[in-house]
């Protein structure tokens, strides 16, 4: 449904090869009588729910949609100011054609943002997987931000972000989803999970604020979230006295906010992921496919 809606990046057609194939499938076969009706499939005629005939008549009408969709850089209802969509583009432009993909991988406010439409930042960290320099008139731009004085907030991207002196655990770039291209540079957004961690080195009063966010929002189950702190503590050298203080700090506030209610239009269960390998949902960060009640301890 978020695919059909335009609300899913689907840069390989994923959705298109399954509406024909399902067309095909139902090419000439007919619909079995029934008594089962409900409000939408009555509106059909249907005389069973997902009846062929309504298939037949339904399924080309979304592939228009999702080519519309895919236009608009939203993702589970997650966005990104346009600011920053028109500012990376540019830097595509100036960077020209590449002799191989260029990956962006997006952490830091900008993330919180993207996730949790919590707050904004007066910077971009971008981790890059090549070195990128920055044109000096693209290392500052400005967002539209009404609660500033003067309506606008300015923002740095100079290229110097990096994720050696954070609490990143490993392979967090593996586990960040592609939101968008730019020509040869592609987009990715750090999992909200990771993001949390990353927050718990400097734990500064935001950093507090931002894992209050994505727990609030339902996109942090506490199991995972203190494996994955453990392995970023692993690749740390020295005393890890406060650090270890900070991760117990924030899985009080992530058990905390758990359980929680939800408000209106708030994500009302726990991130839940059986494991690191994905799903097989059509959701970037397989939200939806971890709406699973808690497992036993």
């Amino acid at each position: 449904a978020s695919l059909v809606r335009g609300c899913l990046e689907d840069p390989e057609d994923n959705l298109g090869a399954a509406i024909r194939l399902a067309t095909e499938a139902l090419e000439g076969k007919t619909a079995t009588a029934t008594e089962f009706r409900d409000p939408v499939q009555a509106k059909w005629g249907a005389p069973r729910h997902l009846d062929a005939a309504k298939l037949r008549l339904e399924t080309p009408l979304l592939l228009p949609r999702v080519a519309a969709g895919r236009a608009i850089l939203m993702t589970a209802g997650r966005s990104l100011p346009k600011e920053l969509i028109e500012h990376l583009s540019e830097l595509s432009r100036r960077l020209g054609p590449l002799a191989e993909p260029l990956h962006a991988w997006l952490a830091g406010g900008f993330a919180v943002h993207f996730h949790t439409q919590h707050r904004m930042s007066c910077d971009v960290d971008i981790k890059w997987s090549r070195k990128v320099p920055i044109p000096p008139d693209l290392q500052i731009f400005e967002i539209s931000a009404p609660e500033s004085p003067g309506g606008t907030n300015v923002v740095v991207m100079d290229g110097s972000f990096g994720d050696a002196f954070e609490s990143f655990p490993p392979e967090w770039e593996q586990r960040s989803k592609e939101v968008h291209r730019f020509g040869d540079m592609v987009l990715h957004v750090i999992d909200p999970v990771d993001l949390a961690v990353s927050k718990v080195a400097r734990f500064s009063d935001r950093d507090r604020e931002d894992i209050r966010a994505l727990a609030g929002r339902g996109l942090i189950d506490p199991d995972l979230f203190a494996r994955r702190a453990e392995e970023a503590l692993f690749l740390y050298v020295g005393d890890l006295t406060f650090v270890r203080r900070n991760l117990t700090d924030a899985m009080q506030i992530v058990s905390a906010v758990e359980h929680q209610p939800a408000g209106i239009g708030e994500v009302l269960a726990p991130n839940r992921e059986e494991s690191d390998s994905g799903s097989a949902v059509p959701d970037p960060f397989g939200i939806s496919d971890r709406f699973k009640p808690p497992r036993e301890s």
